[in-house]
């Protein structure tokens, strides 16, 4: 499913999901939002953009079928039928079950009870009854609405570190290859689990860390997770679980302290695939208060950004030596990403482990977007970024560190996996001040001397990149001063010698369109000599002379005017127009800019 086929199913939740704009967005009257009101059915959901373009407050209407004519309407969820004002089971229906051969499904709502037997007539109220017993190919449908205290499941406790809170679903039994274990929401309803309601005992006005994992998976192999809207709340994979597929997810607002945090969190995993999920704001908790003190995090500011990932990996070579609960491939597709500090946090050199294609993470087909930048930290070798929108949005500040070596001071087999064969093909970036920032390319031989092989490489082919207002041009630059497109810096692996860069060397720039405001004249490179001894801008030309930098194709047209260059921006269309000088490059920009617009 692509963001443009997930607008559908998205739509039918638009207040819980935030992908349309909300009554809280454009519905106002002075300072105050207005919105449907009136008690909100049970077993019903709002119909798709009913909540938007308010003139006065609405109250809530449960209806048949949704019209174009009225707001706030409600309708009654699948399996329900309206009677009497209400949404009341059907006895009749035949309750959904996708479970094949001798699989289970079962049920969860908001209204079970755990005495129950869990079918949809009886649900259970939370995982207890069957966590222990859950085998492969069961179905376990959680139905619509909103789960408090009584869908408490297991307290994560594989360390006594951990908060003694409870998350909805501790996942320690695996599926089997063609009969993953299903964890869903019933077919046409949204199940919102927020942690706060499950666990009541939570202070959401304390800086002590809070509940924080919606559904934990640990030590298990073939697992879905789709269709949730999680408030407050996470997904974590670890202990080296195997092919887990999130899916569908509405994943948002956390508040947390602990190390290493995202809103999906793949630790010492592989094979997990993260598709066509809405994910946004996370942030630290606690933040200092200017007074030596420590307050509430209620700003959503940046503090220890780097630690805030709305995805976040995890490898544990660089613990437990290489090739030892290392991490991937992952595939991340489809994904609608804002507001983190970090949209990407990829922590530790990861990628040895491979899909067909040789890449260890594939990141294909995402919008990011809003407050963050799309990397801090990003370490992972083997990585593929393509038909991305980065939309407004800088871009990684610090790609690799310095070299490896092993406690007998020899370069380490980590060098191998750390960003190595990164290629970035087919994406947009709309406004940033740089792309990125290279801390460690490349693998070190001997004596200095680094590779030159294709896989020692950052590629980066066809893609669109309009640079900030004021580009910086050739020369002395400032250790702060943006408006460039690469750069290397102060730290990792420092360059000594100024003629030559042992992370710059390693660009392969081709067929790209740098839209900035001084054409050909800009800083294509910001080179940080023996630390900050001197900082120098190189033009595109002197790149290609100086460092061997390829830089075929390479167009810089000057007009930073959208109009020239983009289908119609405002609606996401980043497709180029034919009178943009872009458009003289074949293939250029996004393969597939439909999958964005509006």
């Amino acid at each position: 499913m692509t963001i443009q086929q997930s607008k559908t199913i998205w739509a039918m939740t638009a207040v819980a999901l935030g992908l349309l704009t909300t009554a809280c967005d454009n519905n106002t009257n002075g300072d105050d939002p207005i919105v449907c009101e009136g008690t909100v059915p049970d077993h019903g959901s709002l119909c798709p953009g009913d909540d938007v373009g308010l003139t006065a407050p609405t109250t809530n209407l449960i209806v048949e079928s949704c019209t174009t004519a009225l707001h706030c309407e409600y309708q009654c969820d699948s399996g329900y039928n309206l009677e009497n004002n209400e949404c009341v089971f059907d006895q009749d229906a035949t309750p959904i079950c996708e479970a094949t051969g001798d699989a289970q499904c079962y049920y969860i709502a908001p209204d079970g009870d755990d005495l129950s037997d869990g079918t949809i007539t009886d649900p259970f109220a939370s995982t207890n009854p069957i966590i222990d017993t859950i085998a492969p190919g069961d179905f376990i449908y959680f139905r619509g609405g909103t789960y408090g205290e009584a869908a408490k499941g297991q307290i994560v406790n594989y360390a006594d570190w951990l908060p003694d809170y409870y998350a909805v679903a501790y996942i320690r039994r695996s599926g089997e290859e063609g009969s993953p274990i299903t964890f869903k929401a019933y077919p046409g309803e949204l199940p919102v689990l927020d942690l706060y309601h499950v666990n009541p005992e939570c202070d959401p006005q304390s800086l002590d860390d809070c509940a924080r994992d919606a559904f934990h998976v640990r030590g298990a192999d073939y697992i879905r997770i789709s269709g949730f809207e999680i408030v407050h709340g996470s997904i974590v994979v670890g202990g080296n679980s195997r092919y887990t597929w999130i899916e569908d997810n509405h994943i948002h607002d956390l508040l947390t302290d602990r190390d290493n945090n995202g809103l999906i969190m793949l630790y010492f995993t592989q094979f997990a695939y993260i598709r066509n999920n809405h994910l946004h704001d996370t942030y630290s908790r606690s933040i200092p208060d200017g007074n030596d003190g420590w307050m509430l995090n209620e700003t959503k500011d940046h503090h220890d950004a780097q630690h805030n990932g709305c995805i976040t990996t995890l490898s544990g070579d660089i613990y437990v030596g290489y090739d030892h609960e290392t991490s991937g491939p992952f595939e991340f597709t489809g994904n609608n990403i804002h507001d983190c500090p970090v949209h990407l946090f990829i922590k530790n050199p990861q990628g040895q482990m491979v899909n067909g294609d040789g890449v260890n993470i594939w990141v294909k087909d995402n919008f990011f977007h809003g407050a963050g930048r799309l990397g801090q930290h990003v370490n992972a070798a083997n990585m593929l970024f393509e038909n991305n929108l980065f939309k407004d949005i800088p871009g990684i500040s610090q790609m690799g560190t310095d070299e490896y070596y092993d406690e007998d001071n020899n370069l380490s087999m980590i060098n191998e996996i750390s960003t190595r064969n990164m290629e970035f093909r087919n994406n947009v970036f709309s406004l940033t001040p740089s792309i990125v920032n290279m801390w460690g390319q490349g693998f070190l031989l001997a004596n200095g001397v680094f590779s030159q092989e294709p896989e020692d490489k950052f590629k980066f082919y066809n893609n669109v990149v309009v640079i900030e207002s004021t580009a910086a041009t050739p020369g002395e630059m400032g250790w702060n001063q943006a408006g460039y497109i690469f750069s290397n810096s102060y730290g990792g692996q420092i360059d000594t010698d100024p003629t030559v860069s042992k992370t710059l060397s390693r660009i392969d720039s081709q067929n790209n369109c740098f839209i900035n405001s001084e054409g050909d004249n800009i800083a294509f490179l910001k080179h940080w000599f023996n630390g900050s001894e001197t900082i120098t801008g190189y033009s595109h030309s002197d790149a290609q002379s100086l460092y061997g930098i390829n830089g075929a194709g390479d167009l810089f047209p000057s007009d930073t005017n959208p109009a020239t260059h983009f289908t119609d921006p405002g609606n996401n269309d980043y497709s180029i127009l034919p009178g943009s000088p872009c458009s003289g490059i074949t293939n250029i920009g996004l393969s597939d800019p439909t999958l964005f617009t509006n």
